[in-house]
């Protein structure tokens, strides 16, 4: 018989309550996964014992073991009672040890368990004592395990659910900690009540919340008696909490109260005691009574004051703790009213007009930050932003379209120094940032080209680049049809660039002709209309006018010129006391000055003025009130005055100075803007009302027959402009009467195509 005596060196020193269980078992309390695999006893031969050695061994055994159990010092023996367990089981009786041991262990863990539930209804420490037995049960299960090491390898692991000595320990103390209700009521409620002190800014004894969750972890009982409940009362906690500080502090302060909890009850627990298992719920529980119960109360208390504040830091942490399901589209939804309600409250304010443009890019850039900065720029808040902008963009017709036209002229009639100052080039990306959001684009598109045409026949430099480059963009965004026009006009300043220099070739020769006449022809049916002012022109420059016509007939068979002279710029030069100035002035303005070169009349009355230039009566007052009564005040008006009447007498203004030598008399904006402004507008719903007869006749030919609702669903999905359900009543009406609809005489709501 060979006896392997290798010394056995215990550890009889008892367990401080600090200290937790070793780790090294491998044992089916302590993972969550069970592992099947059986450690084979080794193939040393087998021996004979008899019943004396039996019950000498077990003596040894039975004695050692209420040593450990009773936490006394052992000084000898043990490693001649681990040679005998290891003699026993090679005779085959480690299932009588495994009994007997079990017998011994089972008694004493149910004594343990008496004295806790005692413990529990009275004693002040019973987490504290409860910590204590625990961790002396775990150490002295160890010792066992080391000294009945050949029971364990050769029957608990192969013949028994248990793998090791320290699992029958641990589920023995399991039954019994499930079997008394006491024990684990008490556990479980002063576990949260330290939990609970620690919440409300308490400090608690972490390590020992730590080690007692770790004990429920290793017998499996952490799932079952302590997180639901743990859960449930964090539940309920938060609810109270929020409850009370959402009327106490404003949004930005509760979303900083929301972010701490969640890194306490997350990450911060989850060091200090609790299982990560746990984590995902308990930080979604926060959420859920912090949050996601009070979003409505968020969103309406607080959201509009900090877009209002642009408090991003809060926006950010509103977005990053809502969840993307449900309660992000609320986020969104919000978000999408404010925008619209400030929009519409002030873009229906009429005295915003002036400010309108750079008011709308300034809010646009603000939506755009807030969601760079704090929406991720998430692609559903994007669209969003974007139709909310259209709604309250068009909630006014038309004139948001002109007033963008009008910022953009504003833009690029700035000085050539100005521009050099800015960035045109994003000024004219911010603009069309607006502009996309529009749906009357054909008023826009009016209103541009009015605009262009004054920038390009002023006498102020055009920028060609800045002009082509808006231009590309305008086509790019709304394609070739939409800037037809405005290309054509910009050839027409080239082409008659090349037509006066050959007029001048052809007539050099001639003095029949004021040289100093540069003449731009341009091409009607893209020219924006003006109205037709008639006037008498000085001789010398109706001379001219004649020439220059004879000149492009003879060169252009079938066409024909029409002057527009209200159109006309002129440069004069002017001899005053005080200097020699160049007045940058309109033809008719011009007409006007020409007058006061008759030395013999120092005064001219209105009547005589309207008499000699011709000009109607209402177009000359304008052009007196620029002259007498503007800035450049080049002529004195008797009386003084800001109106022009029948009695006025004007004279020309000796004292006149400036400290410029080129001075831009600039014309008196009146009704005539306003009149403008309505014939153009009037002018695109015309033409709308032709495109919508052109639709309905389009889609009829192809359909033959529709219905009412049909008809006006298909014209909605084909017509680019805005249009209400009422104007396509009136237009299929029109038709009707034209014969080229009837209808269906079974249906009256049915429309058919006459062929």
């Amino acid at each position: 018989m060979v006896i392997d005596s290798t010394p056995l060196v215990l550890n009889s020193k008892p367990i401080k309550e600090s200290e937790t269980p070793g780790k090294q078992a491998r044992s089916k309390f302590m993972s969550p996964v069970h592992t099947n695999a059986k450690l084979l006893w080794d193939s040393k031969p087998s021996v004979t014992t008899g019943e004396e050695y039996l019950k000498d061994a077990w003596n040894t055994h039975e004695a050692l073991i209420k040593s450990i159990l009773s936490g006394k010092t052992i000084s000898s023996g043990m490693n001649d009672a681990y040679i005998k367990c290891e003699i026993l089981c090679r005779d085959g009786r480690s299932a009588v040890i495994y009994s007997r041991v079990k017998n011994v262990l089972s008694r004493h863990i149910d004594g343990l368990a008496k004295n806790l539930g005692e413990m529990a209804s009275s004693y002040d420490n019973f987490l504290q004592y409860t910590n204590k037995c625990w961790n002396q049960l775990s150490f002295d299960l160890h010792q066992l395990k080391k000294l009945f090491m050949p029971m364990d390898r050769s029957y608990i692991v192969q013949s028994t659910e248990y793998d090791s000595i320290i699992d029958l320990g641990y589920s023995l103390f399991k039954d019994n900690l499930v079997k008394n209700d006491a024990i684990k009521e008490r556990l479980v409620a002063n576990i949260l009540y330290y939990v609970k002190v620690e919440r409300d800014g308490g400090t608690v004894d972490q390590p020992l919340i730590k080690s007692l969750l770790q004990m429920l972890m290793t017998l499996s009982l952490y799932s079952t008696i302590f997180e639901p409940r743990f859960i449930e009362e964090t539940a309920r906690y938060y609810e109270q909490e929020g409850r009370s500080l959402i009327q106490k502090i404003d949004i930005p302060n509760y979303l900083v109260h929301v972010t701490r909890r969640v890194k306490e009850e997350g990450e911060d627990r989850k060091q200090a005691y609790l299982d990560k298992s746990t984590e995902i719920r308990l930080v979604q529980t926060v959420k859920n009574e912090l949050v996601y119960r009070m979003t409505n109360d968020i969103l309406s208390k607080g959201f509009d004051s900090m877009a209002d504040e642009m408090k991003l830091e809060s926006l950010k942490t509103l977005y990053d703790l809502l969840s993307p399901e449900k309660d992000r589209t609320e986020l969104r939804q919000v978000f999408g009213s404010y925008i619209k309600k400030r929009g519409i409250e002030f873009i229906k304010d009429p005295s915003n007009d002036n400010a309108m443009i750079v008011t709308l890019l300034d809010r646009k850039q603000r939506a755009d930050t807030i969601m760079e900065k704090c929406f991720d720029n998430n692609i559903l808040f994007a669209n969003t932003v974007k139709e909310s902008f259209e709604t309250f963009i068009n909630s006014r017709n038309n004139k948001p379209a002109e007033l963008i036209a009008k910022y953009i002229d504003s833009k690029l009639r700035m000085s050539e120094k100005k521009k050099a100052e800015v960035d045109m080039e994003k000024v004219l990306d911010d603009a069309l940032a607006i502009f996309r959001f529009t749906q009357s684009k054909d008023i826009f598109e009016a209103f541009y080209r009015r605009f262009f045409a004054r920038r390009l026949l002023s006498t102020f430099d055009v920028s060609e680049e800045a002009e082509m480059s808006m231009i590309t963009k305008l086509k790019s965004e709304c394609g070739p049809d939409f800037t037809k026009d405005l290309e054509i006009m910009f050839k027409d300043m080239s082409i008659s660039s090349e037509l006066q220099a050959k007029f001048r070739e052809a007539t050099i020769n001639t003095d029949v002709y004021d040289k100093t006449m540069n003449v731009i022809i341009l091409t009607s049916s893209a020219w924006p209309n003006t109205p037709k002012h008639e006037a008498i022109l000085p001789p010398k420059l109706a001379e001219s006018q004649e020439v220059f016509k004879q000149f492009y007939v003879s060169k252009f068979k079938g066409k024909k010129l029409t002057w527009h002279n209200a159109l006309g710029q002129c440069i004069l030069r002017v001899r005053f006391p005080r200097g020699v100035k160049e007045l940058s002035t309109s033809l008719f303005q011009s007409i006007v000055l020409f007058l006061f070169n008759d030395e013999t009349k120092e005064t001219i009355s209105f009547p005589e003025i309207a008499t000699a230039t011709g000009i109607d009566e209402k177009e000359l007052r304008r052009v007196l009130q620029s002259l007498a009564c503007g800035q450049s005040q080049v002529l004195t008006k008797t009386p003084p005055g800001t109106e022009v009447k029948d009695t006025d007498v004007f004279a020309y203004n000796a004292d006149f100075s400036a400290a410029r030598p080129r001075v831009k008399i600039s014309p008196i904006i009146s009704d005539t803007s306003a009149e403008e402004n309505k014939d153009t507008e009037n002018s695109v719903l015309f033409n709308r009302q032709c495109q919508i007869d052109a639709a309905i006749v389009r889609i009829m030919k192809a359909k033959n027959k529709l219905s009412h609702g049909a008809l006006v669903n298909e014209l909605f999905a084909t017509l680019r402009f805005p249009i209400n359900a009422s104007d396509i009543k009136k237009r299929i009406e029109s038709l009707i009467e034209k014969e080229f609809l009837l209808r269906d005489e079974e249906d009256n709501s049915a429309y058919i195509y006459n062929t």
